[in-house]
C-alpha cells in the first residue's frame, strides 16, 4: 500500500485578488514584479531559498502531490510577518517548495529537509516579512511543491491584500482549564501568546456569540467575558452538567457534554434546553465550531475503541452526528475557522491542522506557551 505523507505548508503570500481571478501583467511591469518578489523576506525553517529565472514548475500531471487545504484571500498590513498554512497530500515526502508571484519571471526554490512523522505526516512554515514598500498593494502568490519521485504538484494560487487598515494579526482567544481559568490569546501569525485576565472562573469552554463572549463551566453555570479584562461574569445556570464545548451562532449558544448530550443556551436567560443525544454512543472531547455555511458544527468527539479524538459532524437542529475520521490527537479542547481551515489547539500544547475530509491532522508546533484546557475561539 502506498504512504500516503500530507505536507503541511505554512506559508506567507503577497496577494489581492479573488482565488479565481486571472492578475493582468499589464498593470505593472515584469521588471516591477520581480522587485517586488524579491522584496519578500521569505525563510523555511530557518534558511533563504534559492532566487531562480524562468518559469515556476508546476504539474507533470502527477496524481500527487495534491492539494487538501489552502487558505482563502488573506488581508495584512505592510511590515509585517505572515504565516499562511497549505496541506498537499503526497505518495512519498515533498523535497522542494516552489514560490513566486503572477507574473514574475522568477521564483525561490527551497529544500525540504524535514521527516514525515510516524502519523503520515509532514510540517513545513515559510515566513515572510512583508516590507513597508508594499503598502497598498495587490498580488497574487503561486506555489507548487515536487516530491522524491519528482512529481511536481499543481500551482495553488491565494490572493492577499496589504492596505494600511487591514488586521495585521488573527487572534485566537483561549482560556486554559484552571481553577481560575485565565483568558489568553493566541496570534496566528507570530504564535505570541499574551495573557488578558483571570475570569474568576473554572471554564470548560469558551465561545463567542457576535462580538460578544462567553464562557461555560463544566457544572453548567454560563458567563460573559470581559474582553479587554478577562473578567468573568454569571449569567445564569444552563441545568446541565458536564458541559465541555460551546459554540455560538444566531442568537443561541450551542453546547455539549461529557454525557453525550447536546444542548441549546439561550444568552441572555442561561437558560438550556435539551436537543439530543450524540450519535455512535460519543461523548463530547472538549470543542464545537460551526462551519462556513453554518449547516452544521464540527466536533471533537471520544467514542469507545478509538485512542485519539474523532472529528465529526452535528446536525444542530436535530443532534445527529457523524464520523469522519481519528485525528491522532487527544484532548483536542480547542477548535477555530481561520482563513477557512480547521484549526485544532489541544490541552497538551499541539497547535494543529485538521482535514474536515478525514479528520488527519499535521502538527504545526507543540509550545508549553499555550494550551487550549478550556477552550478556544475567535471573533467572527
Amino acid at each position: 500500500m502506498k504512504q500516503l505523507v500530507t505536507t503541511i505548508l505554512a506559508i506567507i503570500l503577497l496577494t489581492g485578488c479573488s482565488k479565481d481571478k486571472e492578475v493582468s501583467t499589464n498593470e505593472a511591469t515584469i521588471p516591477e514584479l520581480n522587485d517586488v518578489l524579491t522584496s519578500l523576506i521569505l525563510s523555511v525553517d530557518g534558511t533563504n531559498g534559492s532566487l531562480e529565472t524562468g518559469t515556476m514548475p508546476s504539474s507533470n500531471q502527477s496524481e500527487y502531490p495534491s492539494i487538501l487545504s489552502h487558505p482563502d484571500a488573506i488581508q495584512a498590513t505592510a511590515s509585517s510577518l505572515e504565516q499562511i498554512d497549505l496541506v498537499f497530500e503526497v505518495e512519498t515526502d515533498i523535497q522542494e517548495i516552489f514560490f513566486s508571484i503572477v507574473g514574475s519571471t522568477q521564483y525561490y526554490k527551497f529544500t525540504e529537509n524535514s521527516e514525515p512523522t510516524s502519523s503520515g505526516t509532514q510540517a513545513v512554515s515559510i515566513n515572510i516579512e512583508i516590507p513597508a514598500s508594499l503598502d497598498n498593494s495587490s498580488f497574487c502568490a503561486i506555489i507548487s511543491v515536487s516530491d522524491s519521485n519528482q512529481s511536481i504538484s499543481d500551482v495553488t494560487q491565494i490572493c492577499f491584500e496589504i492596505r494600511p487598515d487591514a488586521r495585521k494579526e488573527r487572534l485566537i482567544y483561549f482560556a486554559d482549564f484552571s481553577v481560575n481559568s485565565t483568558l489568553s490569546t493566541l496570534d496566528f501569525n507570530t504564535g505570541q501568546v499574551e495573557n488578558i485576565g483571570l475570569t474568576g472562573y473554572e471554564l470548560s469552554d469558551i465561545a463567542f456569540l457576535g462580538n460578544n463572549l462567553y464562557g461555560i463551566t463544566l457544572g453548567g453555570a454560563l458567563i460573559s467575558i470581559d474582553l479587554n479584562s478577562g473578567e468573568g461574569t454569571f449569567v445564569g445556570n444552563s441545568n446541565s452538567t458536564n458541559v465541555n464545548a460551546l459554540e455560538g451562532r444566531g442568537n443561541l449558544l450551542y453546547g455539549a457534554t461529557t454525557n453525550g448530550e447536546f444542548i441549546s443556551i439561550d444568552p441572555i436567560t442561561a437558560e438550556g434546553s435539551t436537543i439530543g443525544f450524540l450519535g455512535h454512543n460519543a461523548t463530547s472531547s472538549g470543542d464545537l465550531i460551526f462551519d462556513a455555511s453554518n449547516d452544521f458544527l464540527y466536533a471533537t468527539l471520544e467514542v469507545s475503541g478509538s485512542l485519539s479524538d474523532q472529528l465529526a459532524t452535528i446536525d444542530p437542529l436535530t443532534a445527529e452526528t457523524n464520523l469522519i475520521g481519528d485525528t491522532g490527537f487527544d484532548s483536542v479542547w480547542g477548535l477555530v475557522l481561520i482563513r477557512n481551515q480547521l484549526i485544532g489547539l489541544s490541552t497538551n500544547g499541539d497547535f494543529i491542522i485538521i482535514n474536515p475530509n478525514s479528520g488527519i491532522s499535521t502538527l504545526i508546533e507543540n509550545t508549553a506557551a499555550f494550551n487550549a484546557g478550556g477552550a478556544a475561539a475567535i471573533r467572527n
